[in-house]
């Protein structure tokens, strides 16, 4: 029985490079008559060679001599005999361009040549970050964010990488929080709002945003925003598997707060409790109400041991005083 979707397997790639793939995938192919997939099962289709990772040159090198699945190079160099090929970075739409037609090949029973494709398949729009200060007390909580991550990273088998989640509502801050702490310029992944969103604000996330943090032990902080609209949060339930923990921010703005928080609460409710979370309320110069001690009283009524802040994300200050809550959280839970 033939397969009803496309698979795309990676190798040599790092976790959070497949987790961008998956999201892209899943997000721009679905509606395509075959669309294309992750492998996480089965046979891939095509499989893609990070070629600066010796695992992933070796492998690319071998899948020469086969032509199943089509050996795709991810490499910056040009490689000119090669019949498909796109240098780093590009962008969304040559990669799904090449799928396309990649696919197209299949339909058609064409032997497909090898292809090249590229490193950050999924940057839209890249902004310029602030350099990360390093006074005494940014060192003193990335090192001490460091040490809950080795614990988290010895106790969960998931946690390849060290992950931090940024989730909450539409319009909340999510990007804007991440570029505050991000030390590379944010990759976004963002698309012309379809549905209601479009009344609060014109582009808002549908896959992901990314960003960085290099930590006292030179390992990366890896800062995930999840989308905020309802019919990609399966993409939480994948960004948060081996998560460090959430900071999730509702936008006090909204038309009903606490209903939002509801929601989100049931969304990363099992990731809360197997790790920990803090709440940040964004826009309550728009809007006061409700205040802060309603949040309080809201989670406490259902047991939640969530903190609660008023929060300007554009205020690295106020993203730190987060995170420092959040650590003291987990250093709580893991020892």
């Amino acid at each position: 029985m033939a397969s009803a979707k496309y698979r795309l397997g990676f190798v040599g790639l790092q976790e959070h490079e497949t987790l961008i793939f998956s999201c892209l995938l899943s997000i721009h192919s679905n509606k395509w008559p075959k669309p294309w997939e992750a492998s996480a099962n089965g046979s891939p289709h095509a499989v893609l060679y990070d070629l600066s990772n010796p695992e992933g040159l070796r492998e690319w090198q071998q899948a020469q001599s086969h032509a199943q699945p089509v050996p795709i190079a991810y490499t910056p160099d040009a490689l000119p005999d090669v019949r498909w090929s796109l240098k780093k970075p590009s962008d969304t739409s040559a990669l799904i361009d090449l799928l396309k037609e990649l696919a197209a090949s299949f339909e058609k029973k064409i032997d497909a040549a090898p292809i090249v494709v590229v490193d950050q398949p999924v940057p839209v729009q890249q902004v310029e970050s602030p350099q990360p200060t390093t006074g005494n007390t940014d060192s003193d909580l990335w090192g001490r964010l460091a040490a809950v991550a080795e614990r988290h990273q010895a106790a969960d088998a998931d946690a390849k990488e060290i992950k931090l989640i940024l989730g909450g509502s539409i319009g909340a801050g999510k990007t804007t929080a991440l570029r505050t702490i991000s030390e590379i310029p944010p990759i976004h992944t963002e698309a012309r709002a379809s549905d209601i969103v479009r009344r609060m604000k014109s582009e808002t996330t549908v896959a992901m945003d990314y960003g960085e943090f290099t930590l006292p032990n030179g390992k990366k902080l890896r800062l995930y925003g999840t989308p905020g609209q309802v019919r990609y949060e399966f993409m939480s339930d994948i960004l948060c598997r081996g998560g460090l923990g959430l900071v999730l921010l509702i936008n006090n703005a909204g038309d009903n707060p606490l209903h939002e928080l509801t929601h989100y609460l049931r969304v990363y409710g099992d990731f809360i409790k197997k790790t920990g979370a803090v709440l940040g309320i964004t826009h309550m110069d728009q809007k006061s109400a409700p205040s802060l001690h309603d949040y309080e009283t809201y989670l406490a009524r259902d047991k939640w041991t969530v903190p609660v802040f008023s929060v300007d994300v554009r205020q690295r200050e106020q993203i730190l005083a987060m995170l420092e809550t959040l650590v003291a959280q987990l250093e709580t839970r893991k020892a």
